[in-house]
């Protein structure tokens, strides 16, 4: 009996490892062209601005955090993304699975079923509670929603600093230091504004019995 519970439990969590090691590869090829571009501008602004001394440190030292917050968002997408194409993608296929033996079930009764069917029908009705609360407890498709907006937000600032960088001449910004302080506040001020942490979980979206809610 253990045996078969564990085996089903282990093909599972194989079959959910699988389906996010494909999501993270989705999950990348999206976010790859984004990143090529953030390369890019990086080294144009290294190489391609007229802009010297103190003031173009300043700028590839506000892209370089705006690159850090961007990684930030980034992993955390990628985190939820796989996980929850994982639940979604198990829930179907469990779903399917459960029901065949619901069917069967109700046409013979389950309690006059062999012990092998009960078990299965028992451990597939589990797997299917747990990955079908799983995104719904953790909030997944928010923080997914929530972190890929906030990095192309950030990444948005990121090509707001490049043009800054490459259409500025070294004479306008020793000239124009104030327009130079009034753009490096602004995108200080949006990277305040930006920063959180997209993290969320429900746990009353969990089901439980009227006595523990009294």
């Amino acid at each position: 009996m253990f045996s078969l519970v564990f085996a089903i439990i282990i093909t599972s969590q194989f079959m959910a490892y699988y389906f996010r090691s494909e999501a993270s590869k989705i999950g990348m090829s999206i976010l790859s062209p984004l990143h090529k571009i953030d390369s890019i501008e990086r080294l144009s602004i290294e190489y391609q601005s007229s802009i010297n001394g103190v003031e173009l440190k300043k700028l590839k030292t506000l892209f370089s955090i705006l690159s850090q917050k961007k990684e930030h968002h980034k992993l955390i997408f990628m985190e939820m993304y796989r996980y929850h194409f994982a639940s979604v993608t198990m829930l179907i296929i469990l779903s399917s699975i459960s029901a065949v033996f619901i069917f069967i079930a109700a046409q013979n009764g389950i309690r006059n079923a062999n012990p092998n069917f009960q078990i299965t029908f028992y451990v597939l009705a589990a797997l299917t509670t747990f990955y079908a609360l799983s995104p719904v407890v953790y909030k997944q498709d928010t923080s997914i929603s929530s972190n890929l907006n906030s990095y192309i937000k950030f990444d948005n600032l990121q090509s707001q600093v490049y043009n800054y960088a490459l259409v500025t001449t070294s004479d306008t910004a020793i000239t124009d230091s104030v327009s130079f302080i009034r753009f490096h506040s602004s995108i200080i001020d949006k990277i305040q504004e930006l920063n959180k942490i997209d993290l969320q979980f429900d746990y009353k979206s969990i089901p439980s019995p009227d006595f523990f809610k009294n």
